[in-house]
């Protein structure tokens, strides 16, 4: 940026991008976008605000970044971006993390920690769920909605000694604890408390309450009660067809949301602009907030064509078009600029050649 302004220091830009870091700019600037767009006609169609899919994006790093882990998939080093996408497109929340990890407790915390709804269930894959995670999230007033991988082998978790149907038997397991529940229910309930009102992070009570800690008596009843919560999800997801295709319509919107992010996404992340957790937060937050700028925009568009057109552009049609596409949108940032009134100062007085232009 230095090179390409002019009277602009390279010190200058370096100290401004440590204030946006340091100051939460730009969290504060997504807020306001994701104000804006929720405030357009078009987005009462797609959803009510109320429900959200939580998933983790990966972003190729550099090897020598302390933080980067291998991702399997991608086969590179990288760090993770988790997000929150609302059923109505935009992106509610972003958090940096480490990959090959739980992610349980990143869902229940960007779930807390936002104030611009009022969440009411989040779906999660495979690697957004615990059993204590589940319980966790619920005594917090969220529902956790897993997408598990290997639904084949599940079992519906139960108490010892109901009367099971014989067509069920093959797929329980009688392994719940109610005397567990019993045991720890306060403690449970003392962090439950804890972290909705903000004294610890989900993040640290899911690291602290993992599978190392089996023996404590807030685990066991946590474990035990989400093993409950479990069973009557698998009920409803396995048994409500609509409900079921309402859960992994969430999920398959939060990785559409992905798309749009690694169009906008140049990287890979070096160590010098990865090696603190502000960092890292601030390069979550910027792509978040150029995802949700391009979001805002085409459901601006989408809004002005179904204002002018209602005919052509039924709601029912309206409701299936998302805001993500991308191919209409200049994502590298490539602008022409005439440096012709500049020729003096670039060319020391020699006068230019036709039709000079920079390219940044």
């Amino acid at each position: 940026m230095a090179r390409m302004t002019l009277n602009i220091e390279a010190d200058a830009v370096g100290e401004m991008m440590r204030r946006i870091e340091a100051n939460g700019r730009l969290p504060a600037a997504n807020r306001v976008v994701l104000d804006h767009f929720r405030t357009l006609p078009v987005t009462k169609l797609w959803g009510g605000g109320i429900r959200a899919s939580a998933d983790m994006m990966s972003l190729d790093a550099t090897r020598r970044l302390w933080t980067a882990r291998h991702d399997p998939r991608r086969r590179t080093p990288a760090i993770g971006t988790y997000t929150h996408v609302l059923d109505q497109w935009v992106i509610l929340h972003d958090q940096a993390v480490v990959l090959n990890r739980r992610q349980a407790g990143a869902a229940i915390e960007g779930a807390l920690r936002h104030e611009a709804v009022d969440l009411h269930r989040v779906a999660v894959d495979t690697h957004g769920h615990t059993h204590f995670g589940m319980a966790l999230a619920n005594l917090v007033g969220i529902d956790l909605a897993p997408r598990l991988a290997g639904m084949n082998k599940r079992k519906l978790y139960l108490p010892r000694g109901l009367d099971v149907p014989a067509s069920l038997r093959p797929i329980v397991s009688e392994t719940v604890s109610t005397s567990a529940i019993t045991r720890g229910w306060d403690p449970l309930l003392r962090i439950a408390a804890s972290t909705k009102s903000g004294w610890c992070s989900a993040n640290y009570v899911l690291d602290r309450f993992g599978s190392a800690a089996r023996g404590d008596e807030a685990f066991q009843a946590g474990d035990a009660f989400g093993r409950l919560l479990l069973t009557r999800f698998l009920g409803a997801y396995l048994g409500d067809p609509a409900f079921r295709g309402m859960n992994d319509a969430l999920l398959s919107q939060g990785e559409s949301v992905h798309t749009l992010q690694r169009a906008i996404y140049s990287g890979p992340i070096g160590a010098r602009h990865g090696r603190t957790p502000e960092q890292m937060a601030a390069i979550s937050s910027g792509l978040t907030l150029l995802t949700n700028v391009i979001m805002t925009w085409n459901a601006t568009r989408i809004g002005e064509v179904r204002a002018r057109m209602p005919d052509t552009f039924p709601d029912h049609h309206i409701m299936h078009i998302a805001p993500n596409a991308h191919e209409h949108i200049n994502t590298k940032g490539v602008i022409t600029i005439d440096v012709s009134p500049h020729r003096d100062r670039l060319l020391g007085g020699k006068p230019p050649a036709a039709g000079i232009r920079s390219v940044i």
